[in-house]
């Protein structure tokens, strides 16, 4: 299947100076290869929902920490994403810049997009309403202990990777996410 017959759904803030830059920046990336890109609004921390238990983060760099506001966002927003998906589609953030037309083989359930494996895992994917319902599944069954990007990379790391997309990032302009110190 070429990706670009797959919907992408870029996770975005509209009232967000940052978020819109970054959106500005990649999504010409997008449009020309012909992918049509749907607009989906972030989960702010204003707008959280309470499906989802978080503990304490257990990762190298957090350990111990409780999860900000914002990364609690990122979580819903892309477990929204995940609720929605009835048919095959792609998930990007607002920074992900793509390189290449890819192709998604018909067989597949799961892609992740990224460049490298080190890079955001959430960062683009691809997924079918059978791996959508999975990351439900595992997010709703416990407490949290682990960003989206660590979750996706433990529920999903057999899966096989894309490299063509990858985050942008320029420090004089920031990021929407806080992290707890």
């Amino acid at each position: 299947m070429i990706s670009s017959d797959v919907p992408v759904y870029m996770i975005q803030m509209s009232d967000n100076k940052i978020s819109q830059y970054y959106k500005e920046m990649v999504l010409p990336s997008w449009e020309n290869l012909e992918y049509k890109v749907h607009m989906f609004e972030a989960t702010t921390p204003e707008t959280l929902g309470d499906m989802l238990r978080f503990d304490v983060l257990k990762s190298k760099k957090s350990n111990g920490r409780e999860f900000s506001p914002t990364e609690k966002a990122v979580w819903y927003s892309h477990l929204n994403l995940w609720l929605k998906c009835t048919k095959p589609m792609i998930i990007i953030e607002h920074d992900c810049m793509t390189t290449a037309k890819f192709f998604i083989q018909r067989s597949l359930d799961f892609k992740f997009l990224s460049k490298d494996k080190n890079l955001s895992p959430c960062n683009a994917y691809f997924l079918t309403p059978k791996i959508a319902n999975k990351l439900i599944v595992n997010a709703v069954k416990n407490p949290l202990t682990l960003n989206t990007d660590g979750f996706m990379y433990t529920v999903c790391k057999d899966e096989p990777r894309g490299f063509c997309c990858y985050p942008i990032m320029h420090p004089e302009i920031g990021v929407t996410i806080e992290h707890y110190t």
